[in-house]
């Protein structure tokens, strides 16, 4: 049953999933949220860097705010 299919990777096409910089500023911008917490991500610093009202959590602690 069913076609059988080769697949292959080809280098030129990508997509990450992931939203850019530039995109996320435009989404904080949009919002204007009170606070920003950067979960999920390996550039936390990039947030604190570039915007107010950022809380950097590590993992496992409770936060108040």
């Amino acid at each position: 049953m069913g076609a059988d299919y080769n697949l292959c990777f080809d280098g030129r096409y990508h997509a990450s999933g992931h939203a850019s910089g530039d995109d996320i500023t435009w989404i904080i911008d949009q919002i204007g949220p009170e606070h920003i917490i950067s979960i999920h991500t390996e550039a936390r610093d990039w947030f604190d860097k570039n915007f107010e009202k950022v809380l950097l959590v590590d993992e496992g602690g409770p936060y108040e705010f």
